[in-house]
């Protein structure tokens, strides 16, 4: 109790000196009425009282004010401006008010008339009683709110049961007690939602879609349709909803309903229009409808609008547009919007849907087409409660507030809690929306606190913000009580960093420390030419410090800025004890373009990233207030890379060069740099640069900037008129901890090992990114097709430095003895069968026979050169058989002219292999694949027959070890009758 009673002493004290005045008479501060001159022997009235007063209004109101006079004084309080309030001694100088604390700020007006025997002085006080939560959502700073975090919980509770209410109110005016049906067809859209409070489904489908939305906020309205209703309506579909749809616009009319109305149409087609109108004239006869579909008479024509509806289907000029349409939702005139592009959408679209609280997905995305929702509810009620978004805020939020969940979150399985159906009910399915609304509120750049109409999701903020002021990590769903795992899980998902304030969390975890206070901010201007999909910057966004952003080149590329590349699911929040740190670290994207200034902030800090849509533009940005950290991208940095190393004052560190960066743990760049093979940047860079990109990519069939392909692959290319693709994606690896296993496949690929360039481990994982499943025979485990890229690189670095490489072991005895051993059998392919061969070991033993055979029998100088043929001629042969006249035309020159397009389209990984493998090295292959008793069809068959290509001889290639491959292709042969 002792740091309370301080706090609120603290508070009356400063009341008490505010409230006191300034001790001088001046009429600015009130009104002076009666006789001021004193009377004879007496002293002359005055009447001292401070002009205004702010405090909070969870403290106390005392108004004290000072008076001297002849005589008795008699002193009078009254009440001039504001909410009703209790003045407790009105007769007295001092005087307490009782007030009812207000949601927001509250303005307030007393007066105090002295009077004394001569004469009567009236002084007037402002009074501003500001509420804590509702400055904290104006300045989107949490320092402000209550330290009680139970009244920001049940401010939220309140308004989202204030948003249930009148969602309620609007949905019981608009449908009856009837069942629902509303089928909008496959071909229209649904909304997403970008705002809480005041936009809401009308329609819901029975797969949760929101096919009809509306906003309302105070007397604003509109509704938007993801189809173009009246054409569906008017062609006969729906006709139950006809009432519906009437009842929606005189919903938007509102009280002026009865009257004679002036519809106005514009961006829709002369056929949706004719539609409408006849639509109107059949429900609305008295109302007269006219199609504005003039851009130079747009204002005139909407000038005596009472209801606008709009499509997105227009050669309008966008601008002119929107500046009409928020100029008359501005004015009242309710809107709604009817969907003219089936399935599809426009550049227009979301623009003009951001008028009704709502976005749709991209232009060239499917919609409703496969999705095909539907409304078919029996009742009102059941449909409103398959509105799940702010019933499960309810839900969510009821449960901080009684600190109880219906559900132990010790109770969730070993990887995820989808065992509880009450988590997804109560907490996940809502945290998440929120996620997702924050998500596309970031995406387009809108910042919460500057909104009049987000208050919601404000104070969703600020209590993500108080939460993660508690929050320790690690934490364990067998340790961590719900309530705490929850408050920090929620904290996870409710994030923006298009902010201006974002405090620094209690704890990190293993991502990183939260103090900083031994880096002073600078400023960095940095030129990057662009790589798909994503660069990293060299600078670092500090925990709770807001830094700036500025694009300062003018090229034509798309450009965004996030912070982190760490991939949410490497963190196993519901494994015992690996709940270790906040699960999104990694930002969203925010478009950057030129000549914009971008102010962002971070609660958790890390590298800074600029993601591109291109490659090879020069791109250039000015940031301010950001630190710097172990960053090595070109020679100049050797020196101060390894220093920021050893000084260790970041957490993270990034190597980066044009094709592939590290983004590591400080601890782990530590490991890597111990090599004396790669001991800085500038050597880590160089064998990135050869055995990480060069030669993976080049056994892939790439080509590109430090990719240098040799004429066995350039000359077969051009010789049967194959593209080969050029390769212009940077790649990331994070050295940290993994999504899956001990390492995981991606871009970036992520890792709970140091990274080394010419570790099995990356260049397995590496190898992910680039393989190919048709490039193994039928039946194999996935991996079969992972490791050539490794294997390449190592054989590579041997070749170049005669140190022994470190390679994986294969199956090469093992199969050899069973391949000769069915030599001996009655039906040798029938003996290979049996043994059921398909672990990635012995499908990579498979492939590396091939190769041996390939270089060895002539048939290439290079055996490792079948692989980049196999890959050029598979992405040449998956464009081709996309359509019947590209199928024609190429398959010939790709090696399957007896294949129909059905036929490739269908075709197994055996005789896909079959006729490829014939192809790129001109040899026959089918005895060999009954060698290993692998079958293929007769069409597969019969063209490699057509080829007339010498048979490659029967046999095994014996490695003397069975991780010697790696030093090369030339093993001793046992050769097969």
């Amino acid at each position: 109790m002792r740091p309370i009673l301080k706090i609120i002493f603290a508070a009356i004290m400063v009341i008490s000196l505010v409230a006191c005045g300034s001790g001088i008479d001046d009429d600015s501060t009130g009104q002076n009425e009666g006789n001021n001159g004193g009377g004879l022997g007496g002293s002359a009235l005055e009447v001292n009282l401070s002009s205004e007063l702010t405090l909070w209004n969870d403290e106390a109101l005392t108004l004290s004010a000072s008076a001297t006079g002849t005589g008795d004084l008699s002193i009078s309080w009254t009440q001039t401006q504001g909410p009703n309030v209790t003045i407790e001694s009105p007769g007295q100088l001092e005087t307490r008010i009782q007030y009812t604390p207000e949601k927001q700020h509250t303005f307030y007006q007393f007066q105090i008339t002295v009077n004394d025997a001569n004469s009567s002085i009236t002084r007037t006080i402002d009074v501003k009683l500001q509420d804590r939560i509702y400055q904290a959502g104006l300045t989107g700073n949490p320092v402000f709110l209550p330290s009680n975090t139970r009244l920001l919980e049940r401010r939220i509770l309140q308004r989202v049961e204030s948003a249930l209410e009148r969602n309620s109110i609007a949905l019981n005016q608009i449908f009856d007690s009837n069942a629902i049906f509303y089928d909008p067809t496959r071909n229209s859209r649904f909304f997403y939602s970008e705002q809480l409070e005041y936009v809401f489904p009308l329609v819901t489908g029975n797969l949760n879609s929101n096919l009809v939305s509306a906003r309302w906020f105070e007397q604003t309205k509109a509704v938007a349709f993801g189809t173009d209703i009246f054409s569906l309506q008017q062609s006969g579909a729906n006709t139950s909803f006809n009432q519906t749809l009437s009842n929606i616009i005189q919903w938007l009319w509102g009280e002026h309903s009865g009257n004679e109305q002036v519809v106005k149409v514009l961006l829709v087609n002369q056929l949706s229009f004719a539609d409408l109108k006849s639509w109107f004239s059949q429900y609305f006869p008295n109302a007269t409808v006219e199609w504005c579909n003039n851009e130079n008479e747009l204002h005139d024509c909407l000038s005596n609008a009472s209801l606008i509806i709009t499509g997105s289907r227009t050669d309008m000029a966008l601008a002119k547009v929107m500046t009409e349409l928020t100029e008359h939702q501005n004015n009242l005139v309710p809107l709604m919007y009817v969907h003219q592009h089936g399935w599809n959408s426009s550049e227009y679209t979301n623009p003009i849907l951001d008028l009704f609280g709502v976005y749709t997905d991209a232009p060239g995305t499917a919609g409703n087409f496969y999705r095909q929702d539907i409304a078919e509810w029996s009742s009102l009620q059941e449909m409103m409660k398959a509105d799940s978004m702010l019933n499960g805020l309810q839900y969510m939020f009821k449960g901080f507030v009684s600190d109880q969940f219906d559900f132990d979150i010790s109770n969730c399985n070993e990887t995820s809690c989808s065992n509880i159906e009450l988590f997804a009910e109560q907490f996940y399915e809502p945290a998440s929306k929120l996620k997702a609304l924050l998500s596309q509120t970031q995406k387009d750049r809108i910042n919460i606190f500057d909104s009049s109409t987000r208050w919601l999701e404000k104070l969703a903020l600020l209590l993500a913000d108080r939460y993660r002021e508690t929050v320790s990590f690690p934490m364990s769903k067998n340790i961590t009580d719900t309530l705490s795992f929850l408050q920090s899980y929620y904290a996870d998902h409710v994030v923006s960093i298009y902010r201006n304030v974002n405090p620094v969390p209690a704890s990190l975890g293993n991502f990183s420390r939260t103090n900083f206070s031994h880096i002073t901010p600078t400023s960095k201007i940095v030129s990057l030419k662009s790589g798909e999909k994503f660069r990293s910057a060299g600078v670092y966004a500090l925990p709770g410090q807001t830094f700036t952003v500025t694009r300062i080149d003018s090229e034509n590329i798309e450009t965004s800025i996030f912070i982190n590349t760490l991939r949410s699911g490497a963190v196993k929040e519901f494994e015992d004890n690996n709940y270790v740190r906040p699960k999104f670290v990694q930002s969203e994207k925010i478009i950057i373009n030129p000549g914009e200034t971008l102010t962002l902030s971070t609660p958790y800090g890390g590298p800074v990233q600029i993601g591109f849509k291109s490659s090879g533009v020069v791109t250039e940005f000015e940031f301010t207030n950001v630190g710097l950290h172990p960053y090595w991208r070109s020679a100049a940095d050797n020196e101060a890379f390894l220093n920021a190393v050893n000084d260790a004052e970041y957490d993270w560190t990034e190597v980066a060069n044009d094709y592939f960066e590290v983004h590591s743990q400080l601890e782990k760049m530590q490991q890597t740099l111990t090599d004396s093979r790669w001991s800085n940047g500038e050597s880590l860079s160089n064998m990135i640069e050869q055995y990480i990109h060069q030669y993976p990519h080049e056994l892939a069939g790439y080509q590109g900037d430090g990719i240098a392909l040799n004429r066995e692959i350039t000359d077969f290319a051009e010789l049967h008129q194959l593209t080969i693709e050029e390769h212009n994606v940077v790649k990331h690896m994070n050295a940290d901890q993994p999504l899956c296993g001990y390492g995981c496949s991606g871009n970036p690929y992520d890792a709970g090992w140091f990274f080394e360039p010419l570790g099995h481990g990356d260049l397995h994982e590496l190898g992910h990114g680039l393989e190919e499943n048709k490039l193994k025979p039928d039946g194999f485990e996935g991996h079969a097709t992972t490791n050539y890229y490794s294997y390449y690189s190592k054989y590579q670095f041997f070749a170049a430095t005669g140190e022994e490489p470190e390679c994986q072991s294969l199956d090469f005895a093992a199969i050899n003895t069973l391949i000769q051993q069915s030599r001996t059998e009655p039906d040798p392919f029938a003996f290979m069968q049996a043994q059921n061969l398909s672990g990635w070991k012995q499908g990579t033993t498979f492939m590396m026979q091939v190769l041996m055979s390939a270089q060895n029998q002539g048939a290439l100088l290079s055996g490792w050169n079948v692989i980049p043929r196999l890959h050029i001629l598979l992405r040449e042969f998956d464009v081709a058989k996309n359509n019947d006249s590209d199928w024609l035309a190429k398959r010939t020159s790709l090696g399957f002219s007896l294949f129909s397009r059905a036929d490739a389209n269908t075709i197994s990984n055996n005789d896909f292999l079959l006729v490829a493998l014939s192809y790129v090295t001109e040899r026959d292959w089918r005895d060999y694949f009954n060698m290993w008793g692998l079958p293929t069809g007769a069409i597969a068959q019969q063209q490699v027959l057509s080829f007339s290509y010498r048979p490659i001889d029967l046999g095994v290639y014996a490695p003397e070890q069975d991780d010697a491959f790696c030093k090369g292709l030339n093993h001793p042969f046992v050769a097969f009758n």
